[in-house]
């Protein structure tokens, strides 16, 4: 099925995803201190650059729209800058946006088409931790469920089978990511 795309590219880049609260920046950071190149999450520098609670509730349901697309056009701007042949380790990666857009109610299409240009090598999908809130992982305990399915969902997609990385400390998990890596 992938070899229909015309104009697709493989790469060495490998993802770590899955819902909030599941251990990715931990794990980002790890092997960022091995020494790997990594893209850390840039959802949470766009959302941490735009919080601002003085909104009334349209303010933050457009601010939401526009942030996603943000989100998405940061994301693309940033794989359009790594060789696509170098071992790369990113927190999230395109198809996440297929189910941020869904859950705001954007069409997905765009991003769908854009999962299909460049082939990650790699997806790993952590399973979640213990759920702690904090001023950017805003999403009640209920919402992170729900998203597991949908983040699963959107690599499939993007045809992707991602790993699942069960619950475990995170040097196992580490271990068993750079195994398949």
């Amino acid at each position: 099925m992938v070899a229909r795309f015309v104009g697709m590219k493989n790469t060495q880049w490998c993802v770590i995803t899955g819902p909030p609260c599941s251990g990715k920046t931990t794990l980002i950071d790890k092997l960022e201190a091995l020494g790997y190149p990594v893209v850390h999450e840039v959802a949470r520098w766009v959302i941490e650059g735009n919080i601002n609670g003085d909104m009334t509730t349209d303010q933050r349901q457009t601010e939401k729209l526009n942030l996603q697309r943000v989100i998405l056009d940061t994301k693309l701007d940033i794989e359009n800058r790594i060789p696509e042949d170098q071992l790369t380790f990113f927190d999230r990666g395109i198809p996440d946006s297929i189910a941020y857009f869904k859950r705001v109610g954007l069409d997905p299409q765009p991003v769908i088409s854009s999962a299909w240009r460049r082939r990650y090598k790699q997806v790993f999908f952590l399973e979640s931790v213990p759920y702690i809130q904090d001023p950017v992982r805003t999403e009640h305990r209920r919402t992170a469920s729900a998203l597991t399915d949908a983040l699963v969902h959107s690599y499939r997609l993007a045809g992707y089978t991602p790993i699942h990385i069960p619950n475990m400390n995170a040097e196992k998990r580490l271990e068993r990511i750079l195994m398949a890596s």
